[in-house]
C-alpha cells in the first residue's frame, strides 16, 4: 500500500511492484499526503465506510460509472486514491465521464 513517504510531490507515473505503473494525476499528487493516521489509498471496504454505504454499493457504482475516480490495481487489491475521492466529493460527486472531463479541463 502507498503511504505518505512514498507519494510523489508532483504528478507523475509510479511503478509499484512487478512493473505495475500507476499514473497519479497532478491535482491529486499536489494535494499532498492523506490525513494523519490514514493511508493514501483505500479499498472498497474502507471507501464504503467513508461514504457510509455498503461495499456492494461501491462496487456497483464503480461498474455503472457513477463513482468518478477509477480504482487502481495493487496486486490483488483494487484501491482508490483517498485524495482523488475527496476531490471528487468536493466537486459534487459527478459520474465518471463528468469527473474525467472536469479533470481534463483543469490541465
Amino acid at each position: 500500500m502507498l503511504d505518505g513517504d512514498d507519494a510523489p510531490s508532483r504528478g507523475s507515473s509510479r511503478t509499484l511492484g512487478e512493473g505495475t505503473e500507476v499514473r497519479i494525476p497532478r491535482e491529486v499528487a499536489a494535494q499532498g499526503s492523506a490525513a494523519p493516521g490514514k493511508t493514501l489509498a483505500e479499498d472498497a471496504n474502507e471507501l464504503a465506510e467513508d461514504l457510509r454505504c455498503s461495499r456492494r454499493h461501491v462496487e456497483q457504482m464503480d461498474r455503472d460509472g457513477r463513482l468518478g475516480p477509477r480504482a487502481i490495481q495493487l496486486g490483488r487489491r483494487r484501491v482508490w486514491l483517498r485524495t482523488e475521492v475527496e476531490a471528487w466529493l468536493k466537486a459534487g460527486a459527478p459520474d465518471r465521464l463528468a469527473w474525467i472531463s472536469m479533470r481534463e479541463v483543469r490541465h
